[in-house]
């Protein structure tokens, strides 16, 4: 490759007087928000940015979008191997999200058997208080029946982004008298995305069979309401996604 317009040959586009000639400083620039998201974010980042180059003014350089990078490597065998039931919470086809979540110890349930159609803005607000005590800094998996996120309150429980923020695994279950068609975690698809969630859906017949209610019942309750309680467990829960076949395990260590 020749930098010049004066041999014959197929023109190729290279960007030399950028990366090669430093016409603009992309490279220092780039190595600036990378090591600066990285410092911020605890973790490296991805990002998307526009240049305008400009003959007779200033160019410009805009940031568009910084989020976590995905770097965890995992095992996606696990999934279609056999674990010990006593150490399986559930196991789904119909998940959204990709690689390995880790170290959760904590869940805010809203208990099936108590839940209320008609009191869930009351719940919602409940759950609020429980991510607000929690914190960032205790990360968990939510689970509860119908949609979430949903603005209609006869379809699940309508909660905004900021009242669950410190989910980092939600599950959507199908109860009787409450199975919606699955939301896919529509209400929440730029966060489930940019800050590498897991979410599960079940539907009523999978809601009986394939989750291991009694790892539930073993946990130790921490804070209770009428509908939603705080667990923790014992053994730290892990869970693993294969983004390209939809299916995801969640299990204890």
């Amino acid at each position: 490759l020749r930098d010049s317009l004066l041999s014959s040959g197929p023109r190729v586009l290279t960007f030399s007087g950028v990366l090669k000639y430093n016409r603009f400083p992309l490279s220092d620039i780039l190595k600036y928000f990378l090591e600066y998201g990285q410092e911020s974010l605890g973790c490296p980042v991805e990002i998307e940015f526009a240049v305008n180059l400009h003959d007779d003014k200033k160019d410009e350089f805009s940031l568009l979008q910084i989020k976590p990078m995905t770097i965890n490597s995992f095992n996606r065998e696990i999934i279609n191997n056999d674990i010990k039931n006593d150490l399986l919470f559930c196991k789904s086809d119909v998940v959204l999200g990709e690689g390995l979540i880790d170290d959760i110890y904590h869940i805010i349930y809203v208990d099936i058997n108590q839940f209320d159609i008609s009191q869930s803005n009351m719940i919602a607000y409940q759950i609020e208080e429980l991510n607000k005590y929690l914190g960032p800094k205790n990360p968990y998996l939510l689970i509860g029946p119908g949609r979430w996120g949903s603005s209609d309150q006869w379809l699940g429980i309508p909660t905004v982004w900021e009242q669950i923020n410190n989910a980092k695994i939600i599950i959507e279950l199908g109860i009787d008298g409450l199975e919606p068609d699955p939301s896919f975690g529509s209400h929440f698809f730029q966060n489930l995305t940019s800050l590498h969630l897991g979410y599960f859906t079940f539907n009523k017949k999978q809601t009986n069979k394939d989750i291991n209610w009694d790892l539930l019942k073993k946990a130790t309750i921490k804070k209770s309401t009428d509908y939603v309680k705080l667990l923790k467990v014992k053994k730290p829960l892990q869970c693993i996604i294969d983004g390209t076949s939809g299916k995801g395990v969640i299990f204890q260590k």
